[in-house]
């Protein structure tokens, strides 16, 4: 299996756990999103250049940080995968999901 393989089934792993609410996200130093694990951690970055074209990916850091390597989405093979995530892990890093839920009790207990 190849490194691009094996990033793509980290990335689908992470994409179910986000959707069942398993795992929560942080945001990163320079606003993209990330996951830490003990010994080693993910960010997905979704941005546009300044010619209007789409970049998504992920950058991979090692247990102190370094950045170790970037990939961008094309090369996994899983760009709809990659925004979904970073669509998802953002409204779990700004709590969008928690906000929502607030106001809407709030207004079903006004009725």
């Amino acid at each position: 299996m190849t490194l691009e393989e094996k990033v793509g089934r980290i990335v689908d792993r992470l994409l179910a756990k986000t959707m069942a609410h398993e795992i929560t996200w942080e945001k990163s130093f320079d606003g993209n999103v990330g996951y830490t694990f003990p010994d080693s951690s993910i960010e997905v970055y979704r941005s546009v250049t300044p010619d209007q074209e789409e970049q998504v990916g992920v950058i991979l850091y090692d247990e102190n940080g370094r950045e170790v390597q970037t990939l961008p989405g094309d090369r996994i093979g899983r760009l709809e995968e990659l925004r979904k995530l970073h669509d998802l892990a953002q409204k779990d890093v700004l709590g969008v999901n928690k906000m929502v839920d607030a106001l809407l009790e709030r207004l079903e207990r006004a009725s």
